[in-house]
């Protein structure tokens, strides 16, 4: 549904322009996923996501 939003409201289905962004998330002793960023002294995950100038979420691969 959104996709179909989203090809309606540009006219066109190909994304000219992304921003992407990453979160750190602390997550349980118990998870399976672990990591540490030094930088900002988290233990935990890091959760990507990019959206196009709608605001409109793509997938990352």
């Amino acid at each position: 549904m959104r996709w179909q939003q989203y090809v309606t409201s540009r006219g066109h289905e190909e994304t000219t322009f992304l921003i992407i962004d990453a979160q750190n998330v602390q997550n349980a002793d118990t998870a399976m996923e672990k990591g540490y960023d030094a930088g900002k002294k988290v233990s935990g995950i890091k959760r990507h996501i990019a959206v196009d100038t709608q605001g409109l979420p793509h997938p990352l691969r």
